[in-house]
């Protein structure tokens, strides 16, 4: 991704864009790196910001969870999510969901160095 202009996004593909919490004007139009953990990732709900749809192209069944393989945003970005085993989504279907901004995870796109543990702190 990339750090918006004025330092308050990350602009990630072409349709998708990450409200940062806390702005990183120090990082403004410069490439950034996002992590996030499966487990991190939840149904949209209103308490978010951004959202993002995937196209479920696989789902593991490992007992108490799920882990939902899909393409992000209609692109062949691919993206996995963690549920428990009672969200039950069909293969095929398109879900729209949530990243946990405080869970996020940035780190410098050349030097692939951490910026902040999360992008609500600055360790």
């Amino acid at each position: 991704g990339k750090v918006n202009q004025k330092g308050d996004a990350i602009q990630l593909l072409d349709q998708m864009q990450l409200s940062l919490q806390k702005p990183l004007s120090q990082m403004a139009n410069q490439a950034v790196t996002v992590g996030i953990r499966p487990e991190d990732i939840t149904v949209n709900t209103s308490e978010y910001v951004d959202n993002l749809t995937i196209k479920i192209t696989a789902i593991e069944m490992l007992g108490s969870d799920n882990l939902l393989y899909g393409q992000l945003n209609h692109t062949e970005q691919a993206i996995i999510a963690r549920f428990p085993a009672t969200f039950k989504p069909d293969l095929g279907e398109t879900i729209t969901l949530a990243i946990k901004p405080e869970k996020w995870h940035l780190f410098d796109g050349r030097q692939q160095k951490r910026i902040n543990r999360r992008c609500d702190d600055k360790t």
